[in-house]
């Protein structure tokens, strides 16, 4: 299995998450990414197809902008986005 990032923030005293699983599931020159996030909120913080994420801990490659197709999973409320070619985080 290859190499993977994960990454715990702390906002307000609660854990916050995002697990990097892309080296896991795609070539590791794909730029797909896998995440897991405590919120909804925490979505906008993710990197896009054109702008970097704005996590300030951990691993500075979970910032580098990915590709379209890349995932997360939001636990409260349950759901999952995906990212669009316009480097949008849509809901399915």
């Amino acid at each position: 299995m290859g190499n993977y990032h994960s990454l715990i923030l702390r906002k307000d005293g609660d854990a916050m998450f995002y697990f990097d699983t892309s080296a896991m599931h795609e070539p590791t020159s794909s730029k797909v990414r896998y995440f897991k996030a405590d919120s909804e909120s925490d979505v906008a913080k993710l990197p896009t197809t054109t702008t970097e994420g704005t996590q300030t801990e951990g691993s500075p490659i979970l910032n580098e902008t990915c590709a379209a197709g890349s995932e997360v999973f939001v636990l409260d409320p349950p759901s999952v986005y995906m990212l669009n070619s316009s480097g949008q985080w849509l809901e399915l």
